[in-house]
């Protein structure tokens, strides 16, 4: 049975363990990664239209909840293999690029940036909570486990689309 354990760290922690290309000095094994068999998009995009993001981001700076980033590590995983987003990849790159400026959010004196934001706003978005899990599959674990926790969380609700 796989172990789960939960936790919670601000955006800024966050986003230093997933942009690793950024930051060598991470160790291997505390690296978030987007992996493309769980998630829609490759590591650096998503599929989340600027509408979603936008609304993502308003909802983290009111204080509403977002859900739970579900974080696993494969079977006979050590120390320093990676963690991988099995839930929470568009959630997490659209954090992720807000705090790089990578687009703006509307707000009562029009559209800014996260450095455009007044210091008190940036440092609050910086330092919400995000909830995560971590997900360890262990050796004695189905070697379809991974497989079939995405499926459940993934298909069950709602289909897949061609190529997803």
């Amino acid at each position: 049975m796989p172990t789960i354990t939960a936790l919670s760290c601000t955006i800024v922690e966050y986003v230093q363990r997933l942009n690793t290309s950024e930051n060598n000095e991470m160790p291997e094994g505390d690296r978030i990664k987007v992996c493309a068999a769980f998630q829609r998009g490759d590591d650096t995009t998503g599929v989340w239209p600027l509408k979603m993001k936008r609304a993502l981001i308003h909802s983290i700076l009111r204080g509403h909840p977002i859900g739970t980033i579900m974080l696993v590590k494969p079977p006979g995983a050590g120390n320093s293999t990676n963690h991988y987003i099995l839930d929470g990849g568009n959630r997490s790159r659209v954090i992720r690029d807000f705090l790089n400026n990578e687009f703006t959010i509307d707000t009562e004196d029009g559209r800014k940036s996260y450095n455009e934001l007044d210091v008190g706003q940036q440092a609050s978005f910086a330092n919400k909570h995000l909830l995560l899990q971590q997900i360890r599959i262990q050796r004695a674990d189905p070697h379809d486990t991974i497989a079939q926790m995405f499926t459940n969380l993934n298909t069950m609700i709602l289909a897949l689309k061609d190529g997803e």
